[in-house]
């Protein structure tokens, strides 16, 4: 079971742009709109700077380690889909593990569906943007 998750006022409207807009390029798939929605319909809106220390958000450095093996890991930055540059480690939210780690706090264990089948990783650090610009 997942713990609350916050996603700011910003993060919000970017994920919101990507489900309304039609001039939006790449479209998202409808499962991708879907679990948008559902992070969105779920999420803790706050102003207080505190409750979003540690949960992740957009630009934000991320660590996500194996609980069955610490070589197992990634380091990456959730962006918007035209801004992906995976040479970077940044990320599309549209990829499932954007969707899964989206507003999640450090410590938690998050699940997606990859290539190879269900993952599960622990999210490890959560450096925010404004911290590390």
């Amino acid at each position: 079971m997942y713990t609350t998750f916050y996603l700011s006022e910003a993060d919000q409207q970017s994920l919101r742009s990507i489900i309304e807009s039609d001039a939006y390029y790449p479209k998202p798939k409808a499962g991708q709109k879907s679990a948008i929605g559902k992070i969105l319909s779920s999420a803790e809106e706050s102003h207080a700077i505190e409750d979003f220390q540690s949960h992740v958000g957009f630009n934000d450095r991320v660590s996500l380690v194996s609980p069955l093996d610490s070589r197992d890991y990634f380091n990456l930055r959730i962006v918007m889909p035209e801004a992906a540059d995976p040479d970077q480690d940044m990320i599309s939210v549209l990829l499932p593990v954007s969707l899964a780690i989206l507003g999640r706090r450090c410590g938690e264990k998050v699940f997606w569906e990859g290539s190879q089948g269900i993952r599960e990783m622990r999210i490890v650090a959560v450096t925010k943007w404004e911290m590390a610009a």
